[in-house]
């Protein structure tokens, strides 16, 4: 069990993999991922990095379609399984430790930078934006996705505090408005936005195909 004085710092997904093997997490995945790559665009010829590979689901993706892809990633648990599934696959990519608000770049380097469902565990999110601007080259673009406050999964985000320990419920979580301002302040232009994950955080198939309200996460597409 972890500690609730723990900060996310030292908070960690240790059971990711098995929640994305879920009907619920591969409906998640897919949700996300369909929204990302319509935003991302075509990858072939770019150089790209990942901030927070977690698991690998999205690594093991976009190691497929990119010309060259670097990863990040501060727990070493996630990295040996994600090492594991690359080396499965005979994918190449540059996987490193590394927090978001200390990257190991050298600045503009990338073309694409991808930060899926990670920046809301973040300690310091305003260095880690800084950090994003700064590798991300002069037209390059950055792909965000985060988890929706004003939505039935911050709903059940804020309620989880009471019962859970998991980092879930610890996140900081964004409306669409926070989200903008967050971006704007940080010296991002938005380009696009998507909606995604537009069903119930539930076990239970029926239960996700009823109607809900907001979505439960936002992806944009910013330029530094």
């Amino acid at each position: 069990m972890i500690p609730y004085c723990l900060t996310l710092t030292q908070r960690e997904f240790r059971d990711l993999d098995q929640w994305y093997a879920t009907p619920l997490g591969q409906a998640y995945f897919a949700s996300v991922w369909i929204q990302a790559q319509a935003l991302c665009g075509s990858l072939a010829g770019q150089v790209v990095l990942e901030v927070g590979s977690g698991s690998g689901i999205y690594t093991l993706e976009l190691a497929r379609v990119a010309a060259q892809l670097s990863a990040v990633e501060p727990s070493a648990s996630l990295r040996a399984l994600t090492r594991r599934q690359l080396d499965r696959q005979g994918l190449q990519v540059d996987l490193r430790e590394a927090r978001a608000e200390a990257l190991p770049f050298e600045s503009s380097s990338f073309d694409r930078l991808l930060c899926l469902n990670v920046l809301e565990f973040v300690e310091d999110r305003a260095r880690a934006l800084a950090e994003f601007k700064r590798v991300l080259r002069p037209q390059g673009s950055l792909i965000l996705a985060v988890l929706n406050r004003a939505s039935v999964w911050g709903v059940a985000q804020r309620l989880g505090r009471v019962y859970s320990q998991d980092p879930f419920f610890y996140g900081q979580f964004y409306s669409r408005a926070e989200l903008r301002r967050l971006l704007s302040d940080s010296g991002f232009s938005l380009e696009a936005e998507r909606a995604a994950v537009s069903f119930l955080p539930a076990s239970s198939a029926w239960l996700r195909r009823l109607p809900i309200g907001p979505p439960g996460c936002w992806l944009v597409r910013a330029r530094p």
